[in-house]
């Protein structure tokens, strides 16, 4: 939820197993990244900078082949869905702030 008066920008931290990657969905928006995951190494969607992290702080952008970063308006809460690209199972934990200009 962003009680605030502008866009506002989450970031999430997943942690599931999938061997080919995963697909992170915000208000029919989508990133989808193409790396081996693992639970036990999270990785992190910034929808603010447009940076995917691997655990350890690596940059691994390049390997997000759809781009569709997504905030959330002012006022409005949404639902995401975080999903292995070959039915890898796991959860990702969403940061957000109420953002006001």
């Amino acid at each position: 939820t962003n009680n605030g008066n502008t866009d506002a920008y989450p970031r999430f931290t997943g942690a599931l197993d999938d061997p080919s990657g995963f697909s992170l969905t915000l208000s029919g928006r989508t990133v989808e990244v193409v790396y081996p995951v693992s639970a036990s190494a999270p990785i992190t969607v910034d929808m603010r900078t447009g940076t995917v992290t691997a655990a350890g702080g690596g940059d691994i952008t390049m390997r997000a082949v759809l781009r569709q970063w997504a905030s959330v308006p002012p006022g409005g809460a949404v639902t995401a869905t975080i999903r292995g690209l070959q039915g890898g199972e796991g959860h990702a934990v969403a940061t957000i702030r109420d953002t006001y200009l």
